[in-house]
């Protein structure tokens, strides 16, 4: 993986996800596809045990308290899986904007 490749979300059940979601935190959701922001390697990362986490161009969340710390958050590789080569038919195409007010 690297800085600007595209990503699909491939699990998104977060620890803690609902009490963080109330203070505005933003979590990858499933079948989205991201483009990497930043990548965080192990001996720089606060949270014990992930090797390499990501933070995404599309979600970027303010700093939040956390018991290891303060920081921006950032979400572990394992939850995504490379997109080499985007196709057409990877974007959701919206023909009728009238679709979107349904949503």
């Amino acid at each position: 993986m690297k800085v600007g490749q595209h990503v699909e979300c491939i699990k998104d059940h977060f620890v803690n996800q609902d009490v963080h979601k109330k203070i505005g935190v933003i979590y990858p959701r499933k079948g989205t596809i991201y483009t990497i922001r930043e990548i965080i390697p192990a001996h720089l990362n606060p949270t014990k045990g992930v090797p390499l986490s990501l933070r995404l161009e599309e979600i970027k969340n303010t700093t939040v308290q956390f018991t290891n710390g303060t920081f921006e958050p950032f979400f572990s590789c394992h939850r995504f899986r490379p997109l080499h080569k985007l196709k057409a038919e990877d974007f959701l195409v919206v023909k009728d904007l009238s679709e979107l007010a349904r949503v």
